[in-house]
């Protein structure tokens, strides 16, 4: 006796691939402000903090990235409204601005590189500025 198996639909199922996406936003949002309230604590610290301002380019990075994420929400509103050619660029500007970003990291770590304060030193607020930063470029 032979059975044979019911023939499923395999067409894309959108649920659990937007639940990942989900928690990835929400998991990174926690490790990105957990981060840095660590920063923001360990700065303000009586006698522990860097006793540094932060270079300029990464006000500059911060602009850059608020910027991509515009271009990214555009290239969605595009795609919802079926203008591909609107998508496509606004997805290459988005991509551009990610390598203008990355670019501005590599400038902000040569800044405080340059001033003395390196990635592993004996203050925990100057090492979390690096691993903040390195991780947004790696989330990027």
């Amino acid at each position: 006796m032979v059975h044979t198996l019911p023939q499923q639909d395999l067409s894309f199922n959108a649920k659990p691939k937007k639940f990942v996406v989900w928690l990835f936003v929400v998991s990174s949002t926690i490790m990105f402000g957990g981060w840095t309230s660590y920063y923001i604590v360990f700065a303000a610290s009586k006698g522990k903090g860097h006793g540094l301002v932060l270079p300029d380019v990464f006000t500059y990075s911060t602009a850059v990235l608020l910027l991509s994420s515009l271009f990214l929400y555009l290239a969605s509103r595009a795609l919802r409204n079926g203008d591909k050619s609107k998508q496509q660029l606004f997805l290459w500007v988005t991509m551009a601005l990610g390598l203008v970003f990355g670019y501005l990291q590599f400038q902000g770590w040569t800044s405080l590189y340059n001033t003395g304060a390196v990635l592993i030193n004996n203050n925990a607020a100057i090492s979390m500025i690096y691993i903040v930063s390195g991780f947004h470029l790696l989330h990027i």
